[in-house]
């Protein structure tokens, strides 16, 4: 038996290339930890070529196991790797599946809440269109499980199946003692092992184990641990980008991100774009950066539909209706985020915005674009003063710019990225479309329905909208 934590993996590999591999490698723990692990096992075992990824939500581990048994054609050896695996998952696993998924719903990440909500289903012996179509007859926003029945459509749309309930352990057990051919391997990950079991005791003799399980108690032991993997996620990412930060943005980011690996790699990616050629990022950067981008939930929603992302859009506007926002709260919000997008579309198709790229770093947009962008509001505005007669002021002349004075260029960037999403004719219908929803709301309809509709038309695009 060979089980070892994931900081010993290079060292087993290295030992093993002398040795001999396992044909099977099970990693559990911390989902960026084990990605990484799983990573550099794939790596080692084989090349890009013979690799072979499954989604084991949705794909059966004896599916996998066909798939490790069947010769390639382009490669000598074979590396299948099953990510999400149902090793051992159980009845009394459910509850914790469901959480896990409600609370990625909450994150508005439907990506990562449809693997464990699909494991959930199975355990449950629930399928996606009873609970879909039971949930529609209910009234809309009360119960805890809004957020499933939500799931389950976008589920149905995504075309993904609950998979098989059987315990396929011991269909792993079996192909063990087959064996593979020579050269091909299985990699897989799970979220955790029960030691206890007799399958896990089964399979622990015959392949080798990587624990990437995280301390989660109080401990000083615990919370140096944890600490040691946040200082490795800092060096792996700055290291890549030969970039360094400063210790007291070193504590501001660890306290805006808290411990969150994926949430902390994914914050210094950020960071680095944001730095440009600087080569080190300073408390400043975190805070104009990360301080400024914290999602509210009105923004996680706006920020959905402008990046045509229904299922979000959806289940954000359902958890800012069960909060006790008003729909039309919501809609005034959603006409503020297209006002400006039609704004910054107006100047992008200008002829002061042909140095704009869509895959223009932040700080050439800094010296290059926004110069421009001011200069074009500027002689906006002095347009409209000789149109009106008198120069616009407060809230009326800040609603006819995006740039404001230039001393906040960040979300005015993030701005101009969203509206190359769109076209201009779809940005002007989509304007159109929100004061009916205005007029479709005051005159008594369901707001929450006349929400789901003009979301769905605007964040789909024109043509869809059309038919």
């Amino acid at each position: 038996m060979v089980e070892i934590r994931y900081t010993e993996i290079s060292a087993a590999l290295q030992c093993q290339q002398k040795e001999g591999f396992f044909p099977v490698y099970l990693v559990h723990g911390e989902s960026f930890v084990s990605d990484a692990v799983v990573d550099r096992i794939a790596g080692v075992l084989g090349t890009p070529d013979s690799l072979e990824v499954l989604d084991g939500s949705r794909v059966r581990l004896r599916d996998a196991l066909e798939e490790v048994n069947t010769f390639s054609l382009l490669s000598r050896g074979k590396v299948v790797v099953l990510q999400g695996a149902r090793l051992f998952d159980t009845g009394s696993e459910a509850e914790s599946l469901a959480e896990k998924a409600k609370k990625a719903v909450e994150k508005g990440n439907t990506k990562q809440a449809i693997p464990p909500f699909l494991r959930y289903l199975a355990l449950k012996g629930m399928d996606l269109e009873a609970l879909a179509g039971g949930g529609r007859k209910k009234k809309k926003g009360a119960g805890e499980e809004e957020w499933m029945r939500v799931l389950a459509e976008i589920c149905l749309e995504k075309g993904v199946k609950v998979p098989s309930s059987a315990d396929e352990g011991e269909l792993l057990v079996k192909a063990l003692e087959k064996g593979f051919p020579d050269g091909h391997y299985l990699v897989i990950s799970v979220d955790q092992v029960d030691r206890r079991r007799a399958i896990y005791k089964k399979l622990a003799a015959a392949v080798c184990v990587v624990d990437g399980s995280v301390p989660s108690g109080n401990r000083r032991q615990d919370r140096e641990a944890r600490d040691e993997m946040m200082r490795q996620c800092l060096v792996s990412v700055l290291g890549k980008a030969g970039k360094t930060i400063e210790p007291r943005g070193v504590g501001r980011l660890l306290e805006l991100t808290g411990f969150d690996l994926r949430m902390l790699s994914a914050n210094l990616e950020k960071l680095v774009d944001f730095a440009g050629d600087r080569p080190s990022i300073t408390l400043k950067d975190v805070e104009d950066v990360l301080q400024r981008t914290r999602q509210d939930p009105i923004f996680v929603f706006t920020g959905a539909v402008a990046d045509r992302n229904v299922p979000e859009a959806l289940l954000s506007m359902i958890d800012l209706v069960k909060d006790g926002m008003h729909p039309l709260q919501i809609l005034s919000a959603l006409v503020n985020q297209f006002r400006k997008l039609l704004i910054a579309m107006d100047f992008l198709t200008s002829s002061s915005g042909k140095d704009w790229s869509r895959r223009m770093a932040y700080d050439a947009f800094v010296s290059r674009v926004l110069p421009s962008l001011l200069d074009h509001e500027e002689a906006l505005r002095g347009l409209r003063a000789e149109w009106i007669g008198t120069e616009e002021k407060g809230r009326k002349a800040t609603d006819l710019s995006i740039a404001g004075n230039g001393k906040n260029p960040y979300p005015v960037y993030q701005i101009l990225l969203r509206a190359e999403r769109f076209e201009k004719e779809e940005l002007i219908a989509a304007m159109g479309m929100l004061a009916e929803a205005d007029l479709r709301m005051k005159s008594g309809l369901d707001g929450t329905g006349v929400l789901e509709s003009v979301v769905i038309r605007i964040a789909l695009g024109k043509e869809k909208a059309v038919s």
